[in-house]
């Protein structure tokens, strides 16, 4: 049997196909149009359709990113995005609504950001969305106020417009028109991103992929036309890394 997600927050999800609001009905959600969905049965909602990519990240790249969220080498990226966060669900211009702040998490992995905030934030939901399969499955039981949705970030994001006070994208594929039609009216997007010299230790030594000394400022930059910005924040944190740990740094891409 499939486990059900949190039914509060199907209600803003929407079609893949149509746009039409979802409702739970049973083990699946539908829209007016008949078009249904099955929830899977690890908990998520599979909400791709026919021209959306289908593969993501791998079951090695995710549990080599777990291992590494377990260890701690990513808290102080965690408890900075959930500081920001939490700022702005208190910031919205827009009135509170009864049933609490709405965050989407859009490429959120397995669900490490989202549970942190939710932990933080007893009144607030979650949807989550990421293509990967292995990390989706994870997120559909990081916390029980969070809803997890396989789909591709990089079209149409099967979510009601104007229902999250806020939009977070960590280290994950960004895509400004969506992340604000599903914002309400006062809301926030919260970015985070590796800036020139993340992971410098290890980038010359292993050939691994530099970050563009412009790359933070290119991020702000596509958002610039539909959002002002507010604040920015840096983070930094070392850490002695075992041999596994930089394996894992390496396989999490």
């Amino acid at each position: 049997m499939s486990r059900v997600p949190n039914p509060a927050l199907l209600s803003h999800l929407a079609c893949p196909r149509c746009a039409e609001p979802l409702q739970h009905v049973e083990a699946r959600v539908a829209c007016a149009s008949a078009h249904s969905f099955d929830i899977a049965r690890h908990g998520y909602l599979p909400l791709l359709v026919a021209g959306h990519a289908t593969s993501g990240d791998d079951g090695a790249m995710v549990a080599a990113r777990e291992r590494l969220v377990a260890s701690g080498v990513y808290a102080p990226v965690v408890e900075a995005v959930t500081r920001e966060v939490l700022e702005a669900f208190d910031a919205g211009d827009a009135p509170p609504t009864a049933d609490g702040p709405v965050l989407v998490d859009a490429g959120g992995g397995t669900g490490t950001a989202t549970a942190a905030v939710l932990d933080a934030r007893a009144d607030a939901g979650g949807i989550l969305l990421d293509l990967s399969r292995a990390a989706i499955q994870r997120a559909a039981r990081a916390h029980r106020r969070m809803v997890a949705v396989r789909a591709d970030v990089w079209r149409s994001w099967p979510v009601r417009s104007g229902i999250a006070d806020v939009v977070l994208h960590v280290f994950s594929p960004r895509n400004p028109a969506e992340a604000v039609r599903v914002l309400r009216p006062g809301g926030h997007v919260v970015l985070a991103t590796p800036r020139a010299g993340h992971q410098r230790e290890l980038v010359g030594p292993l050939g691994l992929l530099r970050v563009d000394d412009n790359k933070a400022d290119g991020i702000v930059d596509a958002f610039t036309d539909l959002c002002t910005l507010a604040r920015r924040h840096q983070v930094d944190a070392s850490w002695q890394l075992t041999r596994d740990q930089v394996v894992d740094l390496v396989r999490a891409g």
